[in-house]
């Protein structure tokens, strides 16, 4: 999909909106919401005036991870909508610079480089690591912000350091590949191989498990890399034993992870199996297309989402025509609010209508630290109120508090489970 970055929120809440005649589809086809007083000082959030305030988003609406694109860019357009409500930034409408990632690194660049031209403050996204990874030595060598839904802990300290933060708001596929081998352990599931596509999440996902069910006293019968996006995996299944092949963790991309799912049951047809998965095949995309009854009771692990009450969900579902939002869509609405109110809090303590990357990136730690006030992720006008006042303030999302290392990743982050039953993506005990 190519889109216009002039004019890209108008053109995705028209389509998402469907028809331009309805309530809901005038509120969304709006690019820039201003309702309130005119006021152009720090300390009053009244209607924003002037240029705009551009903040970059990276999106996946082409590629492996295209399916749950326009789902992220609608969290991120419901944050822009609720800040442009109540003041903007820095007196400014917000306004969102949209590329396309094309699930790829070396495209990834090229849109970066699209939305550096409008001139941003910073940068919201990529929704993979390969894709945060090409674009870093660029945002580091000029000095703007990245914040990433999503993200690892296995990054060149000479990309990313105290200096020059990754913030990332996910818990890393470490934390979550131990999470699942606790699981497993506790289930009685002691031994397992682990089939993984060898890009940096999802290896990362795959050693982490292995490691910690090894120090757990399991046992790691294989763990064998598979190249992602093939269309035929059957070649390189057909070669591991059925003999250990009863547990299995799966971890990759859901399409992918589907065509795994799919080759191994038709090279191993008979045998029942106990699958386990990562936080990426938590997605109708994997689990319309793998075959149902072959994947029927798999588990897998995924963020706890301490927020995501139901208000939310139907706020969600209201503005986009029934849309559920995905476990990304509350990072990407965590992402975009914490870098608001940094902007925010960066003007109001310097004068500065455009903060230094220095002072932008302390008060974004600052902003996630538990120190002062906590807002929540439905109290976007206290929390820019409390800013422009002066006080110290913190925000606690959907995903619950935010604390950032120096380099960027977060501290906390709890995981819970999830399970395939009848086809469906259910809570699992």
């Amino acid at each position: 999909m190519q889109l216009d970055t002039t004019n890209e929120t108008q053109i995705t809440r028209a389509r998402r909106a469907g028809s331009l005649s309805s309530p809901i589809a005038h509120s969304r086809a709006r690019i820039l919401v201003t309702i309130g007083c005119l006021c152009g000082s720090p300390a009053c959030g009244g209607k924003p005036t002037g240029d705009t305030l551009n903040v970059g988003l990276l999106l996946p609406f082409t590629g492996g991870d295209a399916a749950m694109g326009n789902n992220l860019e609608e969290a991120a357009m419901m944050v822009a909508d609720n800040v442009n409500a109540n003041g903007g930034l820095t007196g400014r409408p917000l306004r969102l610079i949209v590329g396309d990632t094309h699930s790829d690194g070396p495209r990834a660049l090229e849109s970066l480089t699209r939305i550096l031209n409008q001139g941003v403050v910073a940068v919201v996204g990529p929704a993979s690591t390969v894709a945060a990874l090409a674009i870093l030595p660029v945002l580091k060598e000029q000095r703007i912000v990245l914040v990433s839904p999503y993200g690892t802990d296995s990054i060149d300290n000479s990309i990313a350091d105290a200096d020059y933060p990754w913030f990332r708001l996910e818990p890393t596929p470490i934390a979550f590949g131990q999470a699942l081998a606790k699981r497993m352990i506790a289930d009685g599931a002691t031994a397992a191989t682990i089939l993984y596509t060898s890009d940096e999440y999802n290896s990362s996902f795959a050693d982490a498990t292995a490691d910690m069910l090894r120090q757990l006293g399991g046992t790691v019968s294989a763990a064998i890399p598979l190249p992602v996006g093939y269309s035929d995996y059957s070649a390189s299944l057909v070669q591991i034993s059925p003999s250990i092949l009863r547990v299995v963790v799966l971890a990759a991309d859901p399409i992918s992870g589907a065509r795994i799912a799919n080759d191994l049951s038709v090279v191993n047809p008979t045998q029942a199996r106990q699958w386990y998965f990562p936080p990426s095949l938590k997605t109708g995309e994997f689990v319309s297309n793998a075959l149902p009854e072959k994947i029927e009771g798999g588990i897998g692990v995924a963020p706890d989402i301490f927020a995501a009450t139901d208000r939310f969900n139907g706020d969600f579902a209201t503005a986009w025509n029934g849309d559920v939002p995905s476990d990304g869509a509350y990072y990407y609405y965590d992402a975009l609010t914490l870098m608001a109110l940094a902007v925010e809090q960066a003007w109001v303590a310097t004068g500065a209508q455009t903060p230094a990357f220095e002072v932008l990136r302390d008060d974004l730690r600052a902003v996630a630290q538990t120190r002062g006030v906590v807002t929540q992720w439905d109290q976007t006008a206290m929390a820019l109120g409390f800013v422009r006042a002066g006080m110290t303030t913190y925000y606690s999302g959907l995903s619950g508090p935010i604390l950032l290392e120096n380099t960027g990743e977060r501290e906390l982050g709890m995981a819970a489970f999830w399970k395939v039953l009848d086809g469906k993506i259910v809570t699992a005990n």
